[in-house]
């Protein structure tokens, strides 16, 4: 049995039990802390074992709550420049964006006793250099697709989990909305996928198209 969060991927993967998800990469229980509804996840999962005719595949249709104690719009706790930069510009935009956020960041991981970051084995500083490499050409390899696949959810980890300490911080999709349209490790994620899409390695392509950005926020990636 399987929860996908891409249903491209999962078709053509074919596991007997397939389970697709409406929700944000790397969120396969919807939002954070919501622990009802996490379980309704989880028994509509659970529930396709009952069934014996695979493969299966089923949607799940029910959409994240939003959240009704909020009396506003979810604000950053720091406050970054929107306007867009320079390719060149961004791995050193983002190295300030992270020096501002690390302290909630940290705050964060204290209080959880845990932290998703860490899977690409890259510190804080390579992590944009590194995506950044990928428009030189200088990484594009199949082993290359995979860390750059962890070094993007790092990075999205990092700003994620910095985010989610601020106080009364629990609308996560007013959180992706900043991540992606707000900050410069949101716009250098999008411009790496859309170049990756034209490399000559179909693993790069694949992991370009499907695992990098959601699919409500691609703007122009195709």
């Amino acid at each position: 049995m399987a929860l996908s969060l891409v249903p491209q991927q999962a078709k053509k993967i074919s596991p007997p039990r397939v389970l697709s998800l409406p929700f944000a990469l790397g969120r396969p229980l919807g939002s954070p802390e919501d622990a009802s509804f996490q379980h309704r996840v989880l028994d509509a999962a659970l529930g396709l074992l009952t069934q014996t005719d695979s493969p299966i595949f089923l949607e799940f249709t029910e959409e994240v709550p939003q959240d009704t104690q909020s009396s506003g719009e979810w604000i950053c706790p720091i406050s970054f420049s929107k306007e867009e930069a320079e390719l060149e510009d961004l791995p050193a935009n983002i190295k300030k964006e992270m020096a501002l956020l690390r302290p909630w960041f940290e705050r964060r991981k204290a209080s959880l006793g845990r932290t998703s970051f860490g899977i690409a084995d890259l510190n804080t500083e390579d992590l944009a250099p590194f995506i950044h490499e990928f428009f030189a050409g200088v990484r594009d390899s199949n082993h290359d697709s995979l860390r750059l696949k962890l070094a993007i959810d790092d990075l999205n980890a990092f700003y994620l989990e910095a985010a989610l300490q601020r106080p009364g911080a629990t609308e996560i999709g007013a959180i992706e909305d900043w991540y992606w349209n707000e900050t410069a490790a949101g716009e250098l994620v999008r411009k790496v996928a859309i170049h990756c899409q034209k490399s000559p390695d179909p693993a790069l392509r694949q992991t370009a198209k499907l695992l990098m950005v959601p699919q409500h926020y691609c703007g122009t990636v195709h």
